[in-house]
């Protein structure tokens, strides 16, 4: 493959390693400057390029580890808060009758704004839950991961209950 000038499967790997560990920085990097009361905010065309960069690295991630089992789940569960909010919102725009795409004011964190909370501990609960998740993620990568399906499984049907109790389906 190198003769005809394709990388090999190193090159790839440390490529998206490479990738991955830049995306993480420069999100780092925004989030410090985003946390309430934020100094910068991201655009259609920043989070537009960043969802693509991730759904990628999931492809690269899915690609890399060919076999099933719980190394499938990693890139869903970091991404299981927005992706459940996600399908709350175009199942509750769905039974609505009107469209997926329409815009509305039954998001996480707009249900938490309404019952009083302010911004940071809003930002600080998305963290948390997002961190759970990313552990949970990391487990199922591990030799021993026998727990991590369960561990993964109550918490997204924990954020499934608590979003239908503050009202996401309304």
């Amino acid at each position: 493959m190198e003769r005809m000038g394709l990388p090999d499967a190193n090159q790839e790997a440390s490529v998206g390693r490479a990738v991955a560990w830049s995306l993480l920085g420069s999100c780092a990097a925004f989030l410090l400057f985003n946390f309430p009361p934020a100094k910068i905010f991201m655009g259609d065309s920043g989070s537009t390029v960043l969802g693509l960069v991730v759904a990628f690295l999931g492809l690269d991630f899915y690609r890399a580890h060919r076999g099933s089992g719980a190394h499938l789940l990693l890139p869903l569960a970091f991404a299981g808060l927005p992706l459940l909010d996600f399908f709350l919102a175009v199942f509750r725009r769905i039974r609505k009758g009107s469209s997926p795409f329409a815009g509305d004011r039954r998001h996480f964190y707009d249900l938490l704004f309404q019952r009083g909370w302010s911004a940071r501990p809003v930002a600080l609960g998305a963290y948390g839950v997002t961190s759970i998740l990313v552990v949970g993620g990391w487990l199922c990568i591990q030799p021993d991961s026998w727990f991590a399906i369960p561990v993964l499984s109550a918490t997204f049907a924990f954020m499934l209950i608590a979003a239908i109790r503050l009202g996401s389906l309304q």
